[in-house]
C-alpha cells in the first residue's frame, strides 16, 4: 500500500510544485483534508477529481476528534484502493496534525510518501519579512504550550480561526505583556488580491474577523520578568566585571542574610502587609538564586535541577493528585507525605524526626516535632487533657529544685506549643506578636517620660504601670 501525501502550497497554482501538480492530475484516488483552500477553484479546470474531509469538522466536538476522524477515512480509503493519495494545505510537515498521525501509524505495508510544497509559513514570512533563523518562534494556536519559554521572543501563532482562539490567546498574552503591545494580523498570506495585513494592540485581538487562513505575529518586546532574567543578573553581579561584594560572597557568607530575610518575610505576613509580603518574597527569592548560582558556580547543581527536583518531589508526594492514590482528609494526606518521605530516605533505623532541623528556633520545632507525631496517631485525644497537661507541668515547676528549672521549664514551653497546636495558633507566631505588642507599648512609656525630660528612675513602679496601661487603652 501507498500513500502519498501533497502539500497544496498557501493558495496560488502558480505555487504548486510540478511534481504535486502531476500526481494531483493523474490521481488514483485523491482526499483532501479540507475543500477550503483557494487552489480547489482551480481543481475543475483542470478535472482533478477529489473527496474532502469537510464534513468531519460539522460532526465532532474537538479537533482532536476531527483529525481522529480524517485519519480513519484515510486508512480505510489506502486499505480499499491499495494506492491513494491525500493532499494538505501548504506543506505536509508544516502545522499537520492528520500527516503526524498518518506517519505514527504507518508500517512495514504502508509506504509513505511526501510531496512537500510552499508552505504558510514562507508565505508569511516573506509577506512580513520574518527571518526565521535571526530567533522567530513559531507555534500553533489550537496546542499553545502550558510554559512561558515563548515569552517575549519573535512570535508567529498560526491556526487562529476565529475571534474565540484569538480571545483564549489574549487573555493568555495579557498575563505577560501590556495590552497596548503591536500585534500584527495576517490573513491568506501569498495570495494575491486577498492577502489582509492589519497591525492592532494586544488588547484588540478578540475584535478581528478571523478565518482558517489568520496568524498572528508579535514581535520582540521586553517582557514581565521571571526565574531566569534573575538567575541572569546574579551571574552579572558575579561576572569579571560585576560587583566587588556580590563576587567575593559564598554559601557560608550568605546564611545570615537567608535568616533575616526569612524573618522579616515572616513579619510582614504577620503585620499583614500586602506590598512588604510581595517586597520580602523578592529579597527571599534573591537568596535562592544566589545560593542556586554558587552551586552551579561549583558543579554541583543549577536552577533546572531545582525547580524540577521540587515539582518532581511534589508530584511523588501526592499520589492522591497526581497517581492511583487515595486520601480524603488533611490528615490522611499528611500520614502519606511521612510514609512516602522515609521510603525516599531509603534508610535504616530512620525515625520521621531526624529531618527537623535542629538550627530551627526552639517553639517551631517543638511544633514540628509534635506534629509529626501526631500524623501517626501519637497525640492526645481531646483539648482538655491539653489543659491538664500544661497545669501538670506548672505545677512540677512550681515545686522543682533550682537544679531542675531548666528542664522542667521546657516541659511548660513544650506542653505550651501543644496547647497552641490545639488551638490551631502558631505558637512562634504568637509569641512574636506579643514581643511586638510589649515594644509597641513600651515604646509608647518611653516616648512619655522623653516628653517630661526625666529618666526611668524617676518613675515608680505604679506610675510605670498606669503608662502602660494607657498604651494598652490605646
Amino acid at each position: 500500500m501507498k500513500l502519498q501525501i501533497i502539500g497544496l502550497g498557501p493558495g496560488q497554482f502558480e505555487d504548486l510544485t510540478l511534481k504535486a501538480y502531476n500526481l494531483l492530475k493523474n490521481n488514483t484516488k485523491l482526499i483532501l483534508r479540507t475543500s477550503k483552500h483557494p487552489l480547489v477553484e482551480e481543481f475543475g479546470n483542470n478535472k482533478i477529481e477529489f473527496v474532502s474531509c469537510d464534513d468531519f469538522y460539522e460532526d465532532a466536538n474537538t479537533f482532536d476528534e476531527v483529525y481522529d476522524s480524517i485519519v480513519d477515512f484515510v486508512m480505510g480509503n489506502l486499505k480499499e484502493f491499495g494506492e491513494i493519495q491525500y493532499a494538505v494545505p501548504g506543506s505536509p510537515l508544516i502545522l499537520e496534525a492528520t500527516v503526524d498521525k498518518l506517519i505514527e501509524l504507518a508500517n512495514e505495508e504502508i509506504e509513505i510518501e511526501l510531496v512537500p510544497s510552499l508552505s504558510a509559513l514562507d508565505a508569511i514570512y516573506t509577506s512580513l519579512r520574518l527571518t526565521p533563523t535571526k530567533g522567530l518562534i513559531t507555534l500553533d494556536a489550537l496546542n499553545m504550550p502550558k510554559s512561558d519559554f515563548y515569552i517575549g521572543k519573535d512570535i508567529l501563532i498560526t491556526q487562529v480561526f476565529n475571534k474565540f482562539i484569538a480571545g483564549e490567546l489574549k487573555l493568555a498574552l495579557l498575563e505577560w505583556y501590556p495590552p497596548e503591545t503591536e500585534v500584527t494580523i495576517i490573513q491568506s498570506a501569498g495570495i494575491e488580491g486577498h492577502e489582509k495585513i492589519k497591525s492592532i494592540s494586544m488588547a484588540e485581538m478578540d475584535w478581528h474577523e478571523y478565518d482558517h487562513l489568520t496568524s498572528i505575529h508579535i514581535p520582540q518586546v521586553k517582557r514581565k520578568q521571571n526565574y531566569y532574567e534573575l538567575i541572569k543578573l546574579v551571574k552579572d553581579l558575579r561576572a569579571p566585571n560585576g560587583c566587588p561584594w556580590d563576587k567575593e560572597q559564598t554559601h557560608e557568607t550568605l546564611q545570615t542574610a537567608l535568616l533575616e530575610e526569612t524573618y522579616e518575610l515572616l513579619e510582614a505576613m504577620q503585620s499583614k502587609s500586602v506590598e512588604g509580603m510581595c517586597e520580602e518574597l523578592g529579597d527571599l527569592l534573591l537568596q535562592i538564586a544566589f545560593h542556586t548560582v554558587l552551586a552551579e558556580e561549583e558543579g554541583f547543581f543549577n536552577y533546572h535541577d531545582v525547580i524540577n527536583g521540587i515539582i518532581e518531589k511534589m508530584v511523588r508526594r501526592h499520589p492522591h493528585v497526581f497517581s492511583d492514590g487515595q486520601a480524603t482528609t488533611s490528615r490522611e494526606v499528611l500520614k502519606s507525605w511521612e510514609e512516602i518521605k522515609l521510603e525516599e530516605k531509603d534508610i535504616e533505623n530512620n525515625s520521621m524526626m531526624d529531618n527537623i532541623p535542629a538550627i530551627l528556633p526552639a517553639l517551631l520545632q517543638a511544633d514540628k516535632i509534635q506534629r509529626k507525631a501526631a500524623r501517626v496517631g501519637f497525640d492526645w485525644d481531646d483539648i482538655e487533657q491539653v489543659w491538664d497537661k500544661v497545669y501538670e507541668e506548672l505545677d512540677e515547676l512550681r515545686d522543682a529544685r533550682e537544679d531542675q528549672f531548666l528542664n522542667e521549664l521546657g516541659d511548660v514551653l513544650f506542653a505550651v506549643v501543644n496547647l497552641a497546636r490545639f488551638l490551631q495558633v502558631d505558637a512562634e507566631s504568637a509569641l512574636i506578636s506579643t514581643i511586638r505588642k510589649f515594644k509597641r507599648r513600651f515604646r509608647y512609656i518611653e516616648e512619655n517620660i522623653a516628653e517630661q525630660d526625666k529618666n526611668f528612675d524617676d518613675f515608680t513602679l505604679d506610675e510605670l504601670d498606669q503608662l502602660w496601661n494607657q498604651a494598652k487603652q490605646l
